[in-house]
């Protein structure tokens, strides 16, 4: 069943499953009981594993590159392009204080990052927490993201700053 939020990203959306039945080339490895949506035009290249602990959901014609690894729930919008080596992964672990075992840690709240659409996030980026990437922005090479990007905003770095906008 298709919830509302998946319906604004694409009205199209099917389960992965749907999507293998029709043919779509998908070399990608996913948790077991992950609910992961793929809208149509959807490609994604091979040693993609999405450990996202309730939902991986992709909108309309958006590409992935190579080697993607998502360790936190991630909303894609329609008109996407991720390259290669992009890293999705959460800030959720607790540190304890000194002379307190760090594993087992607990977790914190879950993470969940979004991007609008119209978005191009470029090589060896890692976005790490809940961030919200807005419509149209771009994502330089190798950048470190710990902060929602504004629309239409280009940035790049470690930390990622806007450095202009399109």
């Amino acid at each position: 069943m298709t919830t509302s939020a998946e319906r604004a990203i694409s009205p199209r959306l099917v389960p992965l499953r749907t999507a293998v039945r029709k043919g779509r080339l998908l070399r990608m490895h996913v948790m077991s009981g992950r609910k992961v949506r793929v809208g149509k035009n959807f490609s994604i290249g091979g040693g993609a594993h999405v450990l996202s602990p309730n939902f991986f959901r992709v909108g309309d014609d958006v590409r992935i590159g190579r080697d993607l690894l998502c360790e936190v729930d991630v909303t894609i919008g329609s008109g996407v392009l991720i390259s290669s080596r992009v890293c999705f992964i959460g800030d959720d672990h607790v540190i304890p204080p000194a002379g307190t075992p760090i594993y087992p840690g607990g977790g914190m709240p879950g993470t969940h990052i979004v991007l609008e659409g119209d978005n191009l996030v470029g090589n060896g980026t890692i976005i790490l927490g809940s961030v919200v990437v807005a419509y149209g922005a771009v994502i330089g090479a190798g950048s470190l993201v710990l902060h929602d990007v504004p629309s239409n905003a280009v940035v790049a770095g470690r930390p990622a700053h806007v450095i202009r906008t399109r």
